[in-house]
């Protein structure tokens, strides 16, 4: 299973959170795992996060249910700013976020196949 790491930092704009992904060279403070659930025949997708210190040691959990959301990529990418949006509210500043959804992230790469 490949794992991509991520660190990630918001820049809000009036139409648009735009995502910069940098490859992680150093160990970074705190580390979110993120995933989502979704499946065309469910009425609802799941997100969920786990965060934990540099020790491993756990710091929050986290899950919230969406509904109508339309494919797996967006499961993640839902699940990917809410996780964002869940610790930056918890006061957490520097978070490695950590995605198994290779669609993800090959997404957040390729800013050419961003809408507008």
């Amino acid at each position: 299973e490949n794992v991509f790491h991520m660190r990630i930092i918001i820049i809000p704009s009036s139409f648009l959170v735009k995502i910069i992904i940098c490859i992680i060279e150093s160990q970074v403070c705190f580390k979110c795992n993120v995933d989502a659930s979704w499946s065309k025949d469910a009425i609802q997708s799941g997100v969920g996060l786990i965060l934990r210190d540099a020790s491993g040691m756990v710091r929050w959990i986290g899950a919230k249910a969406y509904p109508s959301l339309t494919s797996s990529l967006e499961a993640e990418a839902v699940a990917l700013v809410w996780a964002r949006n869940c610790v930056s509210s918890l006061g957490f500043k520097e978070v490695s976020f950590e995605s198994d959804s290779k669609s993800l992230i090959q997404a957040i790469k390729d800013h050419s196949s961003w809408p507008g």
